[in-house]
């Protein structure tokens, strides 16, 4: 049975008294975890892509801004960073389905099958932190969530009837009234929930540190924070306080996906069926990748790219791609090395800088890739 014991100052520590502990670069031989940029905990690599873990049944990888985790095929979920660069068990944690999303020293994953009697098909979401030892989101029990985005303040749940909830609190990045600027508990979005027409197939929530976005069918819509026309909808206003479609005119978007600091900055980037990328809002680092440092309020597309990227991740202020031959990219901000060329010289255009990996995450200031 799995027990949510409690953590010690630790995002990952002991369960029961026993450790579950592998060191980095453990034998296991398999896909192997890269990491460059900021170290998560002392130990960690520089300014070029280091591989820091390795597991013969690696299944989908997250980069925290605290903390990594991944997650192996048996469901379980193992971390590092705070204080350690040792793999190392989250306890009680078990039957997660996807990668873990990051809310800035915390995470929250989905359990499939969850943990309620009473729904024992549905799934149970899990949240836990380096001071919070696991725990269920039980309001959401038995409404089958099937995807998260989160943040430093606020999440978002999809339910595989197309409700969406929020909650958290970072003003308008909650997507309700401009009069609701916090929700403790988990609220239905009627707006949002409204855009899916009933539906989970084709949607895709997204969040930054002070907005939100959705996918629906190839049409996205942002709200929230608008200072570098984040909402990617060509408006000038400072708050975007409904979800608003981005200007993307005929092009359909295959997934979506914010980035953002603690501060009020954010960019975002989408994906087209054919492989392109398009970018808007925050550009102070080059994290659109156009070549400049000019915002954008409307979608541009990112220069320099080849045709066929497949997946692409918004860091703090830079940006990572993945193309279908394996191969990472990425550009914008580099002051700790993040974008992996070994330098810290912030990178305004797309550069390879790594190859033989399926999957990639941003987090802050550092990035990993598997």
């Amino acid at each position: 049975m799995a027990v949510r014991s409690a953590l010690t100052g630790v995002l990952l520590m002991v369960c029961l008294g026993t450790v579950s502990v592998l060191p980095i670069n453990a034998a296991a031989t398999g896909p192997s975890v890269y990491e460059w940029g900021r170290a998560v905990a002392s130990g960690g690599p520089g300014n070029l892509p280091t591989v820091t873990q390795s597991s013969s049944t690696l299944a989908t990888i997250d980069a925290g801004n605290y903390a990594d985790v991944l997650v192996l095929s048996n469901g379980t979920v193992w971390g590092w960073g705070v204080t350690s660069m040792t793999l190392t068990q989250v306890p009680g944690v078990t039957n997660v389905v996807q990668r873990p999303v990051d809310g800035n020293g915390s995470f929250t994953a989905i359990e499939q099958p969850g943990t309620d009697p009473k729904c024992p098909t549905s799934s149970t979401v899990v949240h836990w932190g380096k001071d919070n030892a696991p725990s269920v989101v039980t309001q959401l029990n038995c409404l089958n969530v099937v995807q998260l985005a989160e943040a430093a303040t606020h999440t978002l749940a999809l339910t595989s009837t197309g409700e969406v909830y929020v909650w958290g609190g970072e003003g308008e990045a909650l997507g309700l009234s401009p009069a609701v600027k916090t929700e403790k508990n988990p609220t239905l979005n009627l707006a949002l929930t409204a855009l899916t027409n009933g539906m989970s197939s084709g949607v895709i929530i997204t969040t930054g540190m002070t907005s939100g976005g959705i996918l629906v069918n190839g049409h996205a819509w942002s709200w929230g924070d608008n200072q570098y026309g984040q909402c990617g909808c060509g408006s000038t206003a400072a708050v975007i306080t409904s979800p608003t479609p981005v200007s993307q005119g005929s092009t359909l978007y295959t997934s979506i996906d914010q980035g953002g600091n603690l501060t009020n900055d954010g960019h975002e980037l989408a994906l087209t069926a054919a492989g392109a990328v398009s970018a808007w809002g925050d550009n102070a680092r080059g994290q659109l990748g156009i070549g400049t440092q000019v915002n954008s309020n409307i979608p541009v597309l990112v220069t320099g790219l080849p045709s066929n990227i497949v997946d692409v991740r918004a860091g703090g202020e830079h940006s990572l791609a993945l193309d279908g031959a394996g191969n990472v990219w990425a550009w914008g901000d580099n002051q700790y090395g993040q974008v992996g060329n070994g330098t810290t010289t912030n990178v305004l255009l797309p550069i390879e800088v790594l190859s033989g990996v399926t999957q990639i995450s941003a987090g802050s200031f550092h990035s990993i890739a598997g």
